[in-house]
């Protein structure tokens, strides 16, 4: 996985828990991060922006 940039410092997958796998898409700039479950069995899968890191997206 590479990125264009470092996200900034203290910066965390929030909503994702520990993230246990990271799909990176270059061409569409795009991270699916999936986390452990926090609360139940469904795994949350959120999606960021690998340039600013911004979350665009969050399924639970």
């Amino acid at each position: 996985m590479t990125a264009s940039s470092e996200p900034p410092e203290g910066w965390a997958f929030l909503g994702v828990g520990d993230p246990f796998q990271v799909v990176h898409d270059e061409q569409r700039g795009l991270l699916a991060v999936a986390g452990t479950p926090a609360h139940g069995r469904a795994t949350p899968v959120a999606v960021y922006d690998s340039r600013s890191f911004t979350r665009r997206a969050l399924v639970r």
